[in-house]
């Protein structure tokens, strides 16, 4: 009888200390997810684990070393203390990155603004530059006669040589052929600087015996290469526009630079053949090129004096040595009835 009630009793203490024990493990675990708690509760978790820990709660050495338990768990706060001040520290850092980085981020955007503002203001001035520089030289190759350039230039003295075809051609269809040469074109009124077989007018092609509106077509073949780019930009074109009637066509026939490459790449074009084309035959005055096209750039020029619906009529035709292109382009505005 006494032997069960000491078992009965044994098995009520372990009982009690399985029921303490798992008391314990859940207030444990239930700390443990409270934030402030969780490294601490971690921490003596991990304390408990130790050998020596578990030897001591077996024996009762907690009972004899309650100066040891002390200085223990002073240490593990100590150690909590120094985790949540670096936690502390890290929060403070990833608060102030962004604010740094915003910062950053400003004065960047600060010195993008003022190397865009410098950078416009240098092309607006090499603009500036670039436009007084042409000014200067178109004036100095084109300005009206001074002092310094008297008698640079000869002039022809305008004459009409076929009075009745300019005539009739006024009252019907006026088309001129300018720099027509050695090559006068039925149906037009042919123009040149030299009295030739074929010629009904001696005159600059810049100064011709007509009003504006007066034309209804204006016609050159292989004239345009022997003038620079400004001349005809600013001077030539801008008149010969002006010369036609609304809706008056302007119809040009000059090398073809792409195809005068291409063939010489290819083998098909000769050395002395491109040279001669790009640059003229040089063997008298009116005989240097100074202007080579593509249709692309020529209705481009066209297009700036009101000269519009380009149409290319070939390319690549080939002409003796060279190989030349055709364009026609009308003049804005309705033709008058």
């Amino acid at each position: 009888m006494g032997h069960d009630v000491a078992g009965t009793v044994a098995r009520t203490n372990g009982s009690a200390k399985s029921v303490a024990r798992a008391n314990v493990r859940r207030g444990v675990k239930k700390a443990s997810t409270v934030r402030l708690l969780r490294r601490p509760m971690g921490i003596l978790r991990g304390a408990y684990r130790l050998p020596e820990i578990h030897r001591a709660v077996a024996q009762g050495g907690f009972k004899k070393n309650r100066a040891n338990m002390s200085r223990l768990l002073k240490n593990v706060s100590t150690l909590n203390a120094q985790q949540l001040e670096i936690l502390r520290d890290q929060e403070n850092l990833l608060r102030s990155v962004p604010v740094s980085l915003r910062a950053v981020a400003h004065n960047i955007k600060n010195l993008t603004t003022r190397l865009d503002r410098q950078e416009a203001s240098s092309a607006y001035a090499i603009g500036r530059i670039e436009f007084v520089r042409r000014e200067l030289m178109y004036e100095l190759k084109y300005g009206e006669p001074g002092v310094g350039n008297q008698g640079a230039a000869l002039d022809v003295e305008t004459k009409i040589i076929n009075v009745d075809k300019v005539n009739q051609a006024l009252e019907t269809d006026l088309r001129l052929n300018l720099g027509c040469g050695h090559i006068p074109v039925d149906g037009y009124v042919n123009v040149d600087l030299r009295a030739l077989d074929g010629v009904d007018i001696v005159a600059e092609v810049d100064r011709l015996p007509f009003d504006d509106g007066q034309v209804d077509e204006v016609f050159s073949a292989h004239v345009l290469e022997h003038f620079p780019q400004e001349e005809l930009r600013r001077k030539l074109l801008p008149y010969w526009a002006r010369l036609l009637k609304p809706g008056g066509t302007f119809r040009a026939i000059v090398p073809d630079l792409v195809a005068m490459n291409e063939g010489y790449l290819n083998g098909t074009v000769e050395y002395e053949d491109l040279r001669a084309v790009t640059y003229g035959g040089q063997e008298y005055a009116g005989d240097f090129h100074f202007n080579m096209f593509t249709p692309e750039s020529l209705q481009e020029l066209l297009e700036e004096v009101g000269l519009g619906n380009a149409e290319v009529i070939a390319r690549g035709r080939p002409n003796g040595a060279c190989l030349e292109f055709e364009l026609k382009a009308t003049k804005s505005g309705e033709p008058a009835a």
